[in-house]
């Protein structure tokens, strides 16, 4: 499945899905929300975000987590700094169990809130063909980035 996802808070709402045709599928429903810190493209979204920026929110996500375990920060940080070398966030297992998330910031223009292009699917599948997505996703957004 295809999704476009943008920021809200401390959250990753996934705004537009494309259902994959494929028999075995991860089906996310338009409108879903999601912890921003868990899924590739809540983490492709942060990294777009300086480091001070991204620690203030995760002091955040801490403070509110009840009895769900604290976001490390140091690691968070060096995941961010991982992604923007890369250019793109992956994720496995982080909501759904048996499935995996490839995400890439989308370019947009100043004073646009940013947003993030996901492929998800069944963790197998997402491991065998990551490359060939990452690529796919690189050549399909080259033409658009500034």
């Amino acid at each position: 499945s295809d999704l476009l996802a943008m920021q809200h808070g401390p959250h990753v709402d996934y705004i537009r899905i494309l259902q994959s045709i494929r028999p075995v599928r991860f089906v996310i429903r338009p409108g879903s929300r999601r912890p921003i810190h868990l899924p590739a493209a809540g983490k492709a979204l942060l990294a777009q975000q300086d480091d001070a920026a991204v620690a203030a929110l995760l002091r955040r996500i801490n403070a509110a987590r009840g009895a769900a375990p604290a976001v490390p920060v140091r690691p968070f940080l060096e995941e961010m700094a991982a992604i923007r070398a890369q250019g793109f966030a992956r994720s496995e297992n982080a909501i759904v169990p048996d499935t995996a998330m490839l995400a890439m910031a989308l370019p947009v223009a100043p004073g646009h809130r940013p947003l993030a292009i996901a492929v998800s699917g069944p963790l197998a599948r997402m491991r065998k063909e990551a490359r060939s997505i990452v690529k796919l996703m690189r050549a399909k957004l080259a033409p658009s980035r500034m």
